[in-house]
């Protein structure tokens, strides 16, 4: 992650910082979110990094993703899931929704959702949001995006 923070800070972005491994980046930037996803992608491109997909969210945005909406649905018996997408989705359906396997309970700057604990192999999550919505899409775990989102809110 330090190879990675240092291609990022070189585009001239500051106070970039990485979470633990898993490729969650924070930064300051005047730019657009768009430019600057674009930047990156094009920086680690550079590098030999291949299908390098940038999903930009603001501080607000960030600030504004709600937890709450995994209460109904217990740690112990479901993993909790977000899912940054390249492009907005805009889901028109009722929530919850049940997609392949996963019930999707919340949409804004990330969908959230959850899947039952019990299932020994779990879908590709990122595959069914991919092929449904038509957009690339990347999945963390709750707890991982509330550590991060924490720490850079400070």
């Amino acid at each position: 992650m330090a190879d990675v923070r240092d291609v990022i800070a070189g585009l001239g972005y500051d106070d970039v910082r990485t979470y633990l491994p898993t490729g969650n980046v924070a930064l300051r930037a005047a730019d657009d979110p768009n430019v600057v996803a674009a930047r990156i992608e094009e920086a680690l491109t550079s590098l030999g990094l291949r299908d390098v997909d940038a999903m930009v969210r603001t501080r607000d945005q960030l600030a504004s993703l709600d937890g709450s909406v995994f209460e109904p649905y217990p740690a112990d018996d479901f993993r909790h899931m977000v899912m940054f997408t390249r492009e907005p989705v805009e889901i028109v359906d009722d929530l919850p929704l049940e997609v392949g396997g996963v019930t999707v309970i919340a949409n804004g700057p990330a969908i959230l959702a959850v899947s039952p604990r019990l299932v020994e192999r779990p879908v590709n999550v990122n595959a069914v949001i991919e092929k449904r919505w038509k957009t690339r899409a990347t999945t963390r775990w709750w707890n991982v995006v509330e550590d991060f989102t924490r720490d850079i809110l400070g």
